[in-house]
């Protein structure tokens, strides 16, 4: 829920439906049942689905698939750059505000490199940096990392233990008195 609506924060970015999934499978051989508005806490990972692979072999594994898994991808690297330059000088300078907008300019479907004046961001924040990284990295193995780094990773466990307990149906129930430690974030 957490990541969907950071992606509903601006509806236009095309990462949303690429990285969580808009349906799931009930069963064996069926049809996918698509996803409503409201069932956010039911959404499983899409960034890694079969429709994305372009090596097909002749006869699908069933648990693995063709996807590369990135180690390091250059969003991340421009995401970095611009995290650090923010770090150093206090203030967003130019060329953190261009990295940063070339990958909002990519996720909304525009060439990077090409100012989008709907999509660029004027002021950047170390809160900016963070939602950006999670969505643009997510399910890439960083997020952890990034908020240890940040100091944030108790309060985002918390965060998360807390939204599931008072918003997702009860099904998804967790024990707000299990350590934080418990959940991955």
């Amino acid at each position: 829920a957490k990541l969907y609506n950071l992606y509903q924060q601006n509806p236009n970015d095309l990462r949303r439906d690429v990285s969580i999934a808009s349906y799931r499978y009930v069963g064996a051989n069926s049809a996918p049942v698509l996803h409503t508005a409201t069932q956010i806490y039911e959404r499983a990972t899409a960034k890694w689905r079969r429709e994305y692979e372009t090596n097909l072999p002749p006869t699908r594994l069933q648990n693995n698939t063709a996807c590369n898994f990135p180690i390091v991808r250059y969003a991340d690297v421009l995401l970095m750059a611009a995290e650090a330059d923010l770090k150093v000088n206090g203030t967003a300078s130019a060329s953190a505000l261009e990295y940063f907008n070339q990958v909002r300019r990519r996720a909304f479907g525009f060439s990077p490199t090409t100012p989008q004046p709907t999509v660029d961001a004027t002021t950047l924040s170390l809160q900016d940096i963070m939602d950006e990284r999670s969505r643009e990295l997510c399910f890439e193995g960083v997020r952890r990392i990034d908020l240890i780094r940040w100091g944030t990773i108790t309060n985002a466990m918390q965060g998360i233990v807390a939204d599931v307990a008072a918003n997702a149906p009860s099904s998804y129930a967790v024990s707000a008195s299990l350590p934080a430690s418990n959940f991955i974030v």
